[in-house]
């Protein structure tokens, strides 16, 4: 039932297992409630709602690390464009000196 809690996209808790798996189950899949049967301890699912399942979680999973990705690489390059750009300032003061020095004699 936690292996699929991030198709909900939300925090709300539930009491028991058995509906949190139903609040899931409502939410991804689109056909009959006779596809699946909640029992004690076990869900039982068709392959074809099984294969639902896991293709909206493999979705979901490729968006969460696409998203992290991408906020990495963002960081990374704006951090190393601040450190390029404070260089550049360095080389640029050192050869306007070197120019006025060499302009004043």
């Amino acid at each position: 039932s936690y292996r699929y809690n991030v198709l909900l996209r939300s925090n709300k808790e539930y009491p028991s297992n058995s509906e949190l798996c139903t609040a899931v189950l409502e939410k991804v899949v689109e056909s009959a409630a006779d596809d699946y049967q909640i029992g004690v301890s076990k869900i039982f699912l068709k392959k074809t709602i099984f294969t639902q399942l896991e293709s909206c979680r493999m979705q979901t999973q490729s968006w969460a690390a696409l998203t992290i990705q991408k906020n990495i690489r963002g960081f990374i390059t704006r951090r190393n464009f601040q450190y390029f750009k404070e260089k550049t300032v360095v080389i640029q003061s050192h050869i306007r000196g070197h120019q006025a020095r060499l302009e004043s004699q």
